[in-house]
């Protein structure tokens, strides 16, 4: 009978081993219902503090509204969504690589232009920019722009650090995606945090002469 329990003990463990693994499976799907491949884009103003202390504070102020105002309607234009804002630097999530590329080459094009007609501090606004692209978990329904903790934005961030002023950096994740791949971003290559990425610069920048500020990409579509 010592044997019988013995073996019945077994059996009842091995079932609730089971159970447990089942409902482990269920709530391990429960979450993974929330992934989702999202685009980062991390931009930052070269100098900023420099900036702000060679100018008044109403100039401060109206001039880096202006460019946040700025970055925010090329971000919808591009059918993106700004995702968070920590003084100077922007973070802006797209659902797609090539978004979040074509938005930052219109914002390092179109920087001449918001600098020309926008800016009142009297020195120009440079931007360095760094794109991203993996996975991430949001739970069902939950707008993306609420996630804060997610390794592809801090990558996003480390790509951006990387770049050089007028420039995007572009993780290798998210380059595949771009039309041409890396080759057609630019021969620059930079690594950060074991990633790798390439440098878009503008035309003048990255042969060191040119006329002019570059063209700018063209907004979508009904934009």
């Amino acid at each position: 009978r010592v044997g019988e329990v013995g073996v019945d003990g077994e059996g009842g463990g091995e079932r609730q081993r089971q159970d447990l693994l089942r409902q482990l499976v269920d709530l391990q799907d429960r979450l993974r219902s929330g992934e989702q491949s999202i685009s980062f884009l991390s931009l930052d103003v070269v100098g900023s503090t420099q900036l702000k202390q060679n100018a008044d504070s109403l100039s401060v102020e109206y001039t880096f509204t202006e460019y946040h105002n700025w970055v925010s309607w090329i971000v919808t234009k591009y059918g993106g969504k700004v995702h968070s804002t920590a003084g100077d630097g922007v973070t802006c999530a797209f659902e797609h690589p090539q978004q979040a590329y074509s938005a930052a080459r219109y914002m390092q094009s179109g920087i001449v232009e918001l600098n020309a007609f926008k800016n009142k501090i009297g020195s120009p606004i440079v931007l360095r920019a760094g794109i991203h692209y993996g996975v991430v978990n949001a739970p069902a329904g939950e707008d993306i722009t609420k996630l804060n903790f997610a390794s592809v934005i801090d990558i996003a961030a480390h790509m951006q650090k990387v770049a050089p002023a007028g420039g995007i950096a572009v993780s290798e994740a998210a380059a595949e995606y771009v039309p041409g791949g890396a080759a057609a971003i630019g021969g620059e290559q930079v690594e950060i945090s074991n990633t790798k990425g390439w440098v878009w610069q503008p035309r003048a920048l990255a042969i060191g002469g040119g006329s002019g500020p570059p063209a700018l990409p063209a907004l979508p579509d009904g934009a």
